[in-house]
């Protein structure tokens, strides 16, 4: 009882001199959804008109100078979305007690400006597939509201389009004239995609003690590569799935020149190449106890070019209940190497090895298992945001019972061996 009720809330302290904002109502607010208006706000109200709140929870105070800054930001929200009439005003501000008042904000939105006009103009030598790319991306249409968010982010939708076709220096000019008196915007968009690019010299920069040669080949990208922003996402997962760097860069250096070919920069920070950890481990429930050491040693570039070696351990001794009796203890250990090695049939592919084995007794069912298996595989990185891996997997179990004694029904038989082939 007492953690619900610290975990409930408790009383709401307002400081000295300051007053609490019990609450903020909106009035008017009928051709845009309500919760996307309120989302404008700075000005919150405190978490419960009661008096109390969660701990986490801070009380709002009511501040006259951000309510002002509020209205103000409200009415370009309105007009950014048509409303040029827009209107936005705090109608009351009603004191509910000594030291709490709730607010109300009135909204006169006025007649919404439509779309009489739509000129989208540039496409016209671009390719078939760019040119339909780009009309795919929602854009304002005759008849519809005006709603300037719609406007820019078709400007940065065509523009990531064009880049991932190889148009480095594209732009999407944007213009709206907006007719007070009939309340109708002409909307002009103007696509300069410019030349198609190529990739330019790649530079990298942060390297101390890792190879240069093995990072250039996992990034993939050649001086004369048609450019693309696609293969430079591409070439920053594929340098972040090392875990060899604690931060990674990829970017294309875009001038004011002219020229076709687009230098890229490859900044790095080398996170630690080597690392060894060592962890005593207790654990105690119902059924057996348990202490152990994990001890993990890893090289993130083992015999140089990238390649990952971890090898792990962890001595351990299982109990029943009761870990200091010492004729009810069992020694098991377990240990795995794993190693990931880049450049195998290509440069972003990645071959990997793992060899791990057990002795795990189980003091409560009275029996040891010992099991050995090994994995073989490759992944890839398939563009920025996906990853696939095929490996197969073979392994084998030998269950003991202890003193002579019957193994339980749910145990493996011994001998009985496995394997799985799987893909993801």
């Amino acid at each position: 009882m007492a953690i619900a009720s610290i975990a409930s809330g408790c009383a709401i302290g307002v400081p000295k001199g300051e007053t609490a904002l019990a609450g903020v109502d909106i009035v008017g607010a009928e051709q845009l959804d309500p919760a996307d208006v309120e989302a404008e706000l700075a000005s919150a109200s405190s978490p419960s008109a009661r008096g109390h709140r969660p701990l986490w929870f801070e009380t709002e105070l009511y501040d006259p100078d951000r309510l002002r800054r509020d209205l103000a930001r409200l009415e370009g929200y309105y007009r950014a979305r048509g409303f040029i009439d827009a209107r936005v005003r705090a109608a009351r501000v009603v004191r509910t007690s000594e030291r709490r008042v709730r607010v109300q904000i009135v909204i006169d939105e006025g007649p919404r400006v439509t779309v009489s006009a739509v000129t989208l103009q540039g496409l016209d030598g671009l390719p078939t597939k760019v040119r339909a790319r780009v009309l795919g991306a929602r854009h304002l249409e005759v008849g519809e509201p005006f709603d300037e968010d719609v406007h820019l982010a078709f400007a940065r939708d065509a523009e990531r389009i064009l880049g991932e076709e190889g148009y480095a220096r594209a732009k999407v000019l944007l213009r709206a004239e907006v007719d007070p008196r009939t309340r109708h915007a002409r909307v002009t968009i103007d696509v300069a995609a410019g030349a198609p690019c190529t990739f330019g010299d790649v530079t990298i920069e942060g390297l101390r003690t890792l190879p240069a040669d093995a990072v250039r080949s996992i990034v993939g990208i050649r001086p004369g590569d048609s450019y693309s922003t696609i293969r430079l996402r591409s070439a920053r997962a594929a340098l972040a799935s090392l875990s060899t760097f604690e931060s990674v860069e990829v970017e294309a250096l875009i001038d004011d020149t002219t020229a076709s070919a687009i230098p890229v920069r490859v900044s790095v920070r080398e996170g630690r190449v080597r690392d060894v950890v060592v962890a005593p481990q207790l654990a105690f429930d119902p059924a057996r106890d348990q202490i152990s050491l994990r001890a993990r040693w890893r090289d993130r570039n083992f015999l140089g070019g990238l390649r990952d070696l971890r090898a792990e351990a962890e001595p351990s001794m299982l109990s029943q209940p009761g870990l200091f009796a010492p004729n009810a203890g069992h020694v098991g250990v377990r240990g795995d190497v794993r190693l990931r090695q880049p450049h195998v049939l290509e440069p972003r592919t990645f071959g990997f090895a793992r060899v791990e084995g057990a002795i795990a007794p189980d003091p409560v069912n009275a029996f040891r298992a010992d099991s050995l298996g090994f994995d073989l595989g490759l992944d890839r990185a398939i563009g920025p945001f996906a990853w696939a891996s095929f490996s197969y997997r073979r392994s084998v179990m030998r269950p003991y019972a202890y003193d002579g004694g019957a193994l339980p029904a749910a145990v493996v038989p011994a001998g009985r061996a496995s394997a799985e082939l799987g893909a993801l």
